[in-house]
């Protein structure tokens, strides 16, 4: 779906499943831990109004889906998961039943942990506003905004997080001349994502 939308949802309530099996899955408990405590069985659902995000992050929100709706009908299904995968952090199920494809590929391990195509992004993007002579201060603030950008676009996972924190890290050392080594950068890199 690419549209917000207020629904009129009619259903039953049921109380979520219980361990049944010794040392088996609790989704009551897993569920109440998120602040969950009941389901609802969906019977019928309406449309009643359809609504234009106005706050910059659901609106960022509502261009990733519309992006991943584009490239789901336009390219074809391995490209597709892999723009997906790559631009907006998108592990559906398409991507578990290719997942031994990407892993013969050596990429799985690219889009899940490493977060480095946030670095190749943020160097492009650098390179581009050198080539038309924009200043070092005003690229640091672009760069920051350009930050915030990908992070609600490429899903806010915690790959992300990490690259995003330690690239802002790092160019606030250079900008402001804290003078960080590298370990001071991946140090408190590591301590916000804990934080967080």
């Amino acid at each position: 779906q690419s549209k917000h939308v207020i629904l009129a949802v009619t259903g039953t309530e049921e109380l979520p499943d219980t361990v049944r099996n010794l040392n088996g899955f609790d989704q009551r408990k897993y569920l109440a831990e998120k602040n969950i405590y009941k389901i609802v069985k969906v019977e019928s659902m309406k449309v009643i109004e359809e609504i234009i995000p106005r706050h910059p992050v659901k609106m960022l929100e509502f261009f990733r889906r519309k992006f991943a709706l584009y490239t789901t009908q336009t390219f074809p299904k391995f490209i597709s998961l892999y723009i997906k995968s790559l631009f907006l952090g998108i592990k559906d199920t398409g991507f578990r039943q290719e997942k031994e494809v990407f892993e013969d590929l050596g990429m799985l391990y690219f889009f899940s942990i490493s977060g480095m195509h946030i670095f190749s992004f943020v160097t492009v993007f650098r390179y581009i506003f050198r080539r038309f002579d924009v200043t070092l201060e005003t690229i640091f603030w672009l760069e920051l905004l350009f930050l915030f950008f990908i992070y609600i676009f490429a899903g806010r996972s915690v790959s992300v997080l990490r690259a995003v924190l330690a690239i802002a890290i790092q160019r606030s050392s250079q900008r402001f001349r804290w003078h960080l080594s590298a370990l001071d950068v991946w140090s408190l890199t590591l301590l916000a994502t804990l934080c967080f």
